[in-house]
């Protein structure tokens, strides 16, 4: 007698047992597959840290970073130098952050020396 899709009996335990023991490897795979995923998420989040460690001490480099800060308040003093009104700082500065506020967004050593510049407020 034939069972289901005219296979023996025995023939369909045998499908049985084969498609059983298949989707128990596609669901070992996935759950590979998820521990990768993890693994793949984790090292981005690393690399992306390392990076920003790299990029800050290259800042670190910079011939800006040795200016004093009197030097840089003199800068920045000419950057804000046109009263605000004079100009469509929009067209600039579409985020409606103004000239001091950009200064002082750049580094914690220019928001000390914006801050400490009183001609820039």
């Amino acid at each position: 007698m034939f069972g289901c899709g005219g296979l023996a009996p025995s023939q369909t335990a045998l499908v049985n047992e084969t498609v059983t023991a298949t989707l128990a490897d596609i669901s070992e795979l996935d759950r590979e597959i998820s521990r990768f995923r993890a693994a793949i998420e984790e090292l981005g989040l690393k690399r992306t840290a390392l990076q920003s460690f790299a990029d800050a001490q290259k800042s670190l480099l910079s011939p800006v970073s040795r200016l004093p800060a009197e030097v840089l308040s003199q800068i920045f003093q000419q950057c804000v130098i046109v009263p605000w009104t004079d100009i469509r700082w929009d067209r600039y500065y579409p985020s409606n952050i103004r000239p001091p506020m950009a200064i002082a967004s750049v580094s914690r050593p220019w928001r000390d020396v914006a801050l400490s510049t009183p001609r820039l407020w």
